[in-house]
């Protein structure tokens, strides 16, 4: 194998190859500033290393002024740690040079005669100063800001998080939009706290700067003195020269730095330009100027030998101040005049214009826009807009937003957003309706200046009676009083569940979606649901859509969903269906053999301490419903099915009374034909056959029905 001569081209390509990738870039610096450490620089290189230094520091200052958020710059706690290291390598650098030969390039020497000048007190002390105000003042100051921004950045999340939820579930945002705030959340306080130990580091290094000043002077003296054959004074000098030139090379640098650490850590609004934003807040007002001048004026003529720099002053504001408000009367003066034009301009529109805006009004394009139809409405008078006014403390906007998330986790229902609006010309004042694809399933009113007591079965019967106007709690059908708010402790006190009315309107919106899942589940939702489960069960998802198709499978979930059993459980569901669509691909088939494979879960629901408290059918009747059973359907004689159904409502009505969940056990075969006579009358009356109760779970019959 002949290998080719290494040649300049040869390295050229090999460096770009290797510095193209930025990673490698970064690691070679890092390198470089450990062998910084260890290995002597020469002076060249070392007065290169300063200049970088300081144009380094000046660059990131300026990028924290131009930012307009600090995630934008969201690097920073990690830069601030590879340049405190890279000074410090710098400085130990100028540290062996000063000590070992006198001499640490022209940068430092440069420097460190500019400030002194000859006097080496007023270096010392030019040098403390930048040290005091770096280390006392900025560094401190930033690393206080930074760690109670972490601080409140920590505390702030749940409360971030939630009102993410909250826009999720009131329709405001999709999902998408949800996962990337909830990852700027994260990414901030990220932020803050790396921030707070970042701070640390430059505060660390203000320290490190005065002990490293204090050993170049000594330890500078004494080999002066004893290495170089120095005399005293000579020593002095020189490494007193060399050690203010060498702290204030990198103070000032490392000053910078922390100033730049302060800007980015104290920046709150992230929707302006900071220099905009500031000179907004600082310079706005006019008459701030003009009292500012106004000021300089009156201390030009009372201090004595100072007339001509406050009279400057003085002159250059007012003229400043002049020159704002001559431009506000000059732009108020053109908005008047435009907005006059603009009057005239519309009063002057012609028959013929607004004609043929009727005309497009009418066009096939915009009369298509009015076929949308919003899925689900909710529609108030005008006395209940107060309640979705934040600005009138009105929380049925969030309560809705609630509702969706809850429905969400109770039945797996993805519930679209609920579309609230006033409609004065069909509803009273005080009056709701509930409306689903433009049809009203709901009514209601409530009293917007009181409260709603309803009796749930606990009032004593013989108590006084509440004062107020008696009616019936929409939502469940139960006894109820609208009272004042001097009758709500009372009501409170005798038994009564007090609710307001947009907890009042939220129930019964509750309730109505629960009773209409089976018609607000869609095949949009159906395809994301599918999404869902396929990111983690792909070969359930395939085998269901094989067997059937998106259609067949929502008229399952609608058959589950109209007696408000959960699918939540999505990837459970699929595989019922995918144990008997084998079988029998029929509808009512498979919805009851899902019911029986999350048999557990319906059947929980109804449980009180451990034990499932049902009404049953006695034997010889039951018996007569199987006899009867044609088609799938009940072939009752009248009489025989009027006298069951008086029962079964007289039924649910004394298990409801006595706190009971209204439940009502019987065959298989007979359950869903019954639901479809029973889901008119009594939607809540929950019907599950005996195959739906897990062997686990004791089953007691609280009321028998028929002879």
């Amino acid at each position: 194998m002949i290998s080719k001569p290494l040649n300049l081209q040869t390295l050229t390509h090999f460096f770009k190859q290797v510095f193209k990738n930025q990673s490698n870039v970064l690691s070679a610096f890092v390198i470089i500033i450990i062998g910084m450490l260890l290995v002597p620089l020469p002076s060249f290189i070392l007065d290169l290393a300063f200049v970088l230094n300081f144009s380094f520091a000046i660059g990131i200052i300026l990028v924290t002024m131009h930012i307009n958020e600090p995630l934008e710059f969201s690097t920073f706690p990690t830069l601030l740690l590879i340049i405190t290291l890279a000074r410090l390598a710098l400085e130990i650098s100028a540290t062996r040079s000063i000590l070992i030969s006198g001499h640490a390039g022209n940068v430092i020497h440069s420097v460190g005669e500019f400030v002194v000048g000859g006097n080496f007190v007023v270096g010392i002390i030019i040098f403390l100063i930048l040290f005091i105000v770096n280390f006392i003042v900025v560094t401190q100051g930033a690393g206080r800001v930074s760690e109670v921004a972490a601080r409140f950045a920590l505390d702030s999340m749940p409360g971030k998080q939630l009102a993410v939820d909250a826009d999720l579930n009131a329709g405001l945002i999709d999902e998408a939009q949800a996962k990337e705030r909830r990852k700027s959340i994260a990414r901030e306080a990220d932020f803050y706290s790396t921030m707070d130990g970042g701070s640390k580091f430059v505060k660390g290094d203000a320290v490190a700067s005065i002990i490293i000043a204090l050993i170049n002077i000594v330890a500078g003296f004494i080999i002066g003195m004893v290495q170089l054959q120095m005399s005293a004074g000579e020593a002095a000098s020189l490494f007193t020269l060399l050690t203010i030139g060498e702290g204030l090379a990198s103070q000032i640098p490392a000053l910078v730095i922390s100033v730049a650490t302060g800007i980015l850590v104290t920046r709150s609004n992230p929707d302006i330009e900071f220099a905009t934003d500031m000179g907004n807040q600082l310079f706005k007002r006019k008459e701030v100027i003009g009292i500012s001048a106004g000021t300089m004026f009156i201390l030009a003529l009372g201090i004595r030998g100072a007339f001509f720099p406050f009279m400057i002053v003085a002159l250059g504001l007012g003229w400043w101040a002049y020159s704002k408000y001559k431009n506000e009367i000059e732009l108020k003066e053109a908005t008047e005049a435009n907005r006059a034009a603009t009057d005239a301009e519309q009063a002057e529109m012609t028959h013929h214009e607004k004609l043929k805006q009727k005309e497009k009004d009418n066009s096939p394009e915009a009369v298509l826009k009015l076929l949308k139809v919003d899925q689900i409405e909710l529609e108030i008078g005008y006395k209940l807009v107060g309640l979705i006014d934040k600005k009138q403390n009105g929380d049925l906007m969030s309560r809705i937003g609630q509702i969706r998330r809850q429905i969400m986790v109770d039945l797996g229902l993805p519930v679209p957003p609920v579309r609230v609006h006033d409609n004065l010309a069909e509803l009273g004042a005080d009056e709701y309706q509930i409306k689903l694809r433009g049809c009203v399933i709901a009514k209601g009113s409530v009293s917007i200046d009181a409260f709603l007591a309803v009796n749930t079965g606990l009032v004593d019967p013989m108590a006084e009676p509440l004062k107020g106007t008696e009616t019936v709690e929409p939502s469940y059908g139960l006894p109820a009083t609208w009272v004042k708010g001097d009758e709500k402790d009372r009501a409170e006190s005798l038994g009564y569940t007090v609710a307001t009315p947009s907890s009042v309107i939220a129930t019964h919106l509750t309730e109505a979606i629960k009773i209409f899942a089976g018609e607000i589940v869609s095949r949009q939702s159906l395809v994301a649901m599918l999404e869902e489960v396929k990111e983690f069960n792909e070969s359930i998802v395939e085998e269901v859509s094989s067997l059937l198709s998106k259609g067949e499978l929502l008229n399952i979930l609608s058959g589950l969903l109209s007696e408000q059993v959960s699918i939540r459980d999505f990837s459970l569901v699929l595989e019922n269906i995918a144990n008997n669509a084998k079988l029998n691909k029929d509808k009512d088939f498979l919805v009851e053999r899902v019911r029986e494979g999350l048999s557990r879960q319906i059947a929980s629901q109804y449980l009180v301490d451990n034990v499932l408290n049902c009404m049953t059918f006695h034997p010889a009747t039951e018996e007569d419903m199987l006899k009867s059973l044609h088609l799938d359907k009940l072939a009752l004689e009248p009489s025989k099915a009027k006298t069951i159904l008086g029962q079964i409502n007289q039924g649910f009505e004394e298990v409801s009374s006595q706190g009971l969940p209204p439940v009502l056990l019987c065959n298989g075969k007979i359950r869903l034909p019954l639901r479809r006579i029973l889901e008119r009358s009594l939607p809540q009356l929950a019907l599950l056959s005996y195959n739906e109760v897990p062997t686990n779970i004791d089953a007691q019959s609280v009321l028998t029905i028929g002879e």
